[in-house]
């Protein structure tokens, strides 16, 4: 037997904007190396989070809207640079600053 939990509180008046139509996702979604884009072509959390040293939840905050720091940017841009596939070099410092907060 399966049962539905009912939802407490109030619902929120606005709803909350989808993370996969950020700036910062779509960004990632097209310039990211090929081995971090999934099958459905959604950015891979989990892998670009062990390349990162970045937790997984970081990386969704990024998307959600959450200044990156500068030592991830330095890092997201390294890890372009040094793929071995046609999106080499696509994500630059210069890119990722308007999400840095600086």
């Amino acid at each position: 037997m399966t049962t539905t939990l009912n939802q407490t509180g109030r619902p929120p008046k606005t709803e909350r904007p989808s993370i996969y139509t950020t700036k910062i996702y779509k960004l990632m979604q097209d310039n990211l190396p090929l081995a971090f884009i999934s099958d459905d072509g959604r950015v891979n959390t989990l892998l670009l989070a062990e390349a990162m040293p970045n937790k997984r939840m970081t990386i969704y905050r990024w998307f959600g809207g959450g200044n990156m720091s500068v030592k991830a940017v330095s890092r997201l841009a390294e890890i372009s640079a040094s793929a071995k596939c046609e999106r080499k070099g696509r994500i630059t410092v210069e890119k990722l600053l308007p999400f840095c907060g600086l």
